[in-house]
């Protein structure tokens, strides 16, 4: 059980040290609606389908990019919201980001000032995911389904495969490193051929994000120490009049994956419709 528990908790939270509370590991769990961590359910046919459909219907939007926010403040009975030389103003602002990114804002001119320990405190870790495409889900005809889990370096592979897809995904903790893309891709297929043979070996196509090279990400997993829950509210959905939070984090059902990001979306936009 203690194996498992630190396997889960690598790999969910991002925990490289096993320094993770024990009460944030149990509200994490129980967020996710399964002893699995929530990846007992995918959409079928993929999640790149999601995020096709959410770019349909903001067609007409402006979106900029290459725009991190700098601060946002209170200007009259609207909040000021400042990226470089770009200026915005609007009645209300939603923060979709971890607490860890919200410390790079500053609110100092909101309200007074907001004090959130929160985020003071919340900390995420980096990690390397991977997604190795193959002609055919060979695991599957070898009569084998579900996750793979270990204590070794690497933590997860998970089957993601769609109907038309076969698929699957490596989660790597990684934290802070200095290896370069060529021996993070090596270790990588190594390791799956090491549990399902040498076709992983061979992939199709393969897609890796290393987080630690994004310095506007902020991390992956939540390790969150002990203290952290109990500092405050860490699934605020308001921080002051017309600053709202959304994002994975703030979500106390599902916070740390897919589902979370949308159940505080859903929130915001209908508190953004009162």
């Amino acid at each position: 059980m203690r194996g498992r528990f630190l396997t889960d908790t690598t790999f969910g939270m991002g925990s490289t040290g096993g320094d993770v509370s024990l009460l944030a590991a149990l509200h994490y769990a129980n967020s996710a609606g399964s002893p699995d961590l929530g990846h007992d359910r995918f959409i079928r046919e993929g999640f790149s389908s999601l995020v096709d459909h959410l770019r349909s219907q903001i067609s007409g939007a402006t979106i900029l990019l290459d725009a991190p926010v700098e601060s946002v403040a209170r200007v009259g009975e609207l909040l000021s919201v400042r990226a470089g030389r770009r200026h915005v103003t609007a009645p209300a602002v939603v923060l979709a980001m971890s607490p860890t990114l919200l410390r790079r804002i500053r609110l100092d001119e909101v309200d007074g000032g907001i004090d959130w320990p929160p985020a003071r405190y919340w900390r995420q870790e980096p990690s390397v995911k991977a997604a190795l495409d193959y002609d055919r889900p060979f695991w599957s005809e070898a009569g084998l389904s579900g996750n793979i889990a270990g204590a070794g370096e690497i933590a997860y592979v998970i089957n993601t495969s769609t109907p038309d897809r076969p698929q699957l995904t490596v989660l790597w903790n990684l934290g802070a490193h200095g290896r370069g893309r060529e021996e993070i891709r090596r270790t990588i297929l190594d390791h799956v051929s090491e549990h399902l043979g040498p076709a992983a070996a061979e992939p199709s196509g393969i897609a890796i994000t290393d987080w630690s090279l994004d310095p506007y990400a902020g991390g992956c997993g939540s390790p969150l120490p002990p203290g952290v829950l109990t500092s405050g509210d860490p699934f605020a959905a308001t921080l002051a009049p017309g600053l709202l939070r959304a994002g994975t984090e703030s979500s106390p059902m599902g916070w740390g994956s897919v589902e979370g990001a949308i159940r505080s979306g859903i929130r915001a936009a209908e508190e953004l419709a009162r």
